[in-house]
């Protein structure tokens, strides 16, 4: 999960609230994350800093991107077959792309 560069740190109830979901899941999840550390986290969850996004699009356990819906990440997850999860409208394209794409 990404919420793109313009997103440095999530209020720390939504932080929160993101992580719990995540530790339900039985999922792995790997969150590019820079603000404080959720109380909630699972043992699921691997979070960073940095992430390389076309090498986790294009492994093949990747099964979904949540992520902001901005221009990049968008093609990035359509040429890896990867099917987004628009998570939060941060910006202009974050909010349009799905939309444009016939998915939103």
């Amino acid at each position: 999960m990404t919420l793109g560069t313009l997103v440095n740190a999530l209020p720390k109830e939504v932080a929160n609230e993101i992580a719990s979901v995540f530790a339900k899941m039985p999922q792995k999840v790997i969150w590019r994350h820079k603000g404080e550390r959720p109380s909630t986290l699972g043992n699921n969850t691997l979070i960073v800093d940095w992430m390389p996004q076309k090498d986790l699009l294009g492994h093949p356990q990747t099964k979904v991107f949540v992520a902001h819906g901005g221009t990049n990440s968008v093609q990035e997850a359509i040429y890896h077959g990867v099917p987004v999860l628009g998570s939060y409208a941060a910006e202009l394209d974050g909010r349009q792309n799905p939309k444009n794409t016939d998915y939103g």
